[in-house]
């Protein structure tokens, strides 16, 4: 019979009694949380791209520093209405995705962990998962941080240099670097013979453009299917499995630099300058 690894070794949530959640927290880990999303990616890649690749990421963080974070189970599901002209994406109200969100990493806190990382896979909710995090922290007693993985890449500024070859702007969705990610991940679910490269149809503009690693000055959301027939946007023929290896070593390199730095990050205590009681309660409800 196989010996349990101790609680300071494992680094799957789910895969703890009751019991070792009570000594995880103790110990004072960081819960990642990973979020995806289930959506089209072109004819060549997989709907659960975003969700792999975010899942993959937290884990292999976690195993090389178990001691710090606990992964917990992917939410799968978010808001991407914007492609579901393309089927085989399934889209959560935004509403609902962060009030689905709030409610999972109250729970967290409720627990006794205080340090919560929210790692989203899909760039287009940076907006509601930055609300997310700000509710937790707003409402309860623990922090909760966000970091979007794409830019992990940016943090060393000459990274995204060694490894891309499609020109920038334009590389945006099911592209060079999400296609060599994939299938450094899990090759056989790709379908290279289907790639196609199309560039957004955004209009020349120098305003109002789109890419992994840069926007214009003005973001300007709207159907995937109007800017692009395929759902590709970029140059996913480009994509090579050594890319994404190279692509995920540094993220996941990364990541583990945010998480030993969370980790250490110090709460630091509220303070009420009001000179006489408050007359009712903050209006969390409607929060």
């Amino acid at each position: 019979m196989p010996t349990r690894p101790t609680v300071a070794q494992q680094y799957r949530f789910d895969h703890l009694t009751w019991e070792e959640i009570n000594q995880a927290a103790a110990l004072k880990k960081v819960v990642v949380l990973p979020i995806g999303s289930i959506q089209q990616h072109g004819p060549h890649l997989p709907v659960d791209t975003d969700e792999l690749i975010v899942t993959s990421l937290a884990l292999a963080a976690g195993e090389r520093q178990p001691e710090k974070m606990l992964v917990a189970p992917t939410i799968p599901y978010s808001y991407c209405l914007e492609a579901m002209d393309f089927p085989g994406t399934v889209s959560v109200a935004s509403k609902t995705f962060m009030s689905f969100c709030v409610a999972v990493v109250k729970g967290f806190a409720y627990h006794g962990f205080d340090h919560i990382l929210l790692l989203n896979g899909f760039p287009r909710n940076d907006n509601l998962i930055e609300l997310v995090g700000r509710q937790i922290n707003l409402e309860t007693d623990a922090i909760c941080a966000s970091t979007t993985w794409t830019s992990l890449l940016t943090i060393d500024p000459e990274f995204n240099k060694s490894w891309r070859e499609s020109n920038f702007p334009g590389s945006a969705h099911a592209d060079e670097f999400e296609t060599s990610v994939y299938l450094a991940l899990d090759a056989i679910s790709v379908d290279m013979s289907k790639a196609v490269d199309e560039i957004p149809s955004d209009g020349p503009s120098p305003f109002v453009f789109e890419d992994h690693f840069g926007g214009g000055s003005v973001y300007l959301p709207t159907w995937t299917s109007v800017r692009s027939t395929s759902g590709v946007m970029g140059q996913p023929t480009k994509a090579k499995v050594e890319k994404g290896k190279r692509i995920f070593e540094e993220a996941v390199s990364q990541f583990l630099e945010i998480i030993t730095e969370f980790h250490d990050r110090p709460k630091r205590p509220r303070q009420e300058h009001q000179a006489g009681p408050s007359l009712g309660p903050l209006p969390l409800g409607v929060s």
